[in-house]
């Protein structure tokens, strides 16, 4: 239901593409701005994050104005309707703080508030992820995507043993250290997690779930 199967490890041939002095995602994305202020017609992945159609989407910037994933302003504060990844998530508020009912790429995700502070009981794509707290300092037993990821603490400065989408990257700690050095298969998908008001944006592939397929 949206994101290409294209998504692979960060490669230096993105060469425009800033996520954290490094480059993410595939070849051929060579002019994608990944959560930076001027990214006006970023092409994450060759396609726009949650809709194949969706060929210049402002993903994650302020100037999100022509981002038309199902008319969902995707990371922007005026998201009042933004689906994403699933088509029955009508009234998902992604990343904003009156997230109190998001439905996250999972029909039986009701109560997910992703990317917020009170963000308690997230349901992140998998119905065994029953008290993930994305990207929240709070972190300490996330299920980020997978059932065998435990105690993945994916974004905060604790990171020190994140589980990153597959269960043999054992010191993955994304924007802080160490970046998963491990191939992709095309298997995972792509997610990302706003971070200081989505100005910063933090990307994870994970296995297939109910989204992004």
């Amino acid at each position: 239901s949206g994101l290409p199967s294209t998504y692979q490890k960060r490669s230096v041939h993105c060469s425009s593409a800033c996520f954290g002095s490094a480059c993410f995602s595939s070849a051929d994305c060579s002019s994608a701005c990944f959560g930076s202020a001027d990214c006006s017609s970023a092409c994450f992945g060759s396609a726009c994050f949650g809709s194949a159609d969706c060929t210049s989407a402002c993903f994650g910037s302020a100037d999100c104005s022509s981002a038309y994933c199902s008319s969902a302003c995707f990371g922007s504060a005026d998201c009042s309707s933004a689906c994403f990844g699933s088509a029955d998530c009508s009234s998902a508020c992604f990343g904003s703080a009156d997230c109190t009912s998001a439905c996250f790429g999972s029909a039986d995700c009701r109560s997910a508030c992703f990317g917020s502070a009170d963000c308690t009981s997230a349901c992140f794509g998998s119905a065994d992820c029953s008290s993930a707290c994305f990207g929240s300092a709070d972190c300490s037993s996330a299920c980020f995507g997978s059932a065998d990821c435990s105690s993945a603490c994916f974004g905060s400065a604790d990171c020190s043993s994140a589980c990153f989408g597959s269960a043999d990257c054992s010191s993955t700690c994304l924007g802080t250290a160490c970046f998963c050095t491990l191939s992709w298969p095309e298997e995972r998908r792509v997610v990302s997690e706003p971070t200081e008001s989505l100005q910063t944006f933090i990307p994870a592939p994970f296995t297939k779930l109910g989204f992004f397929s």
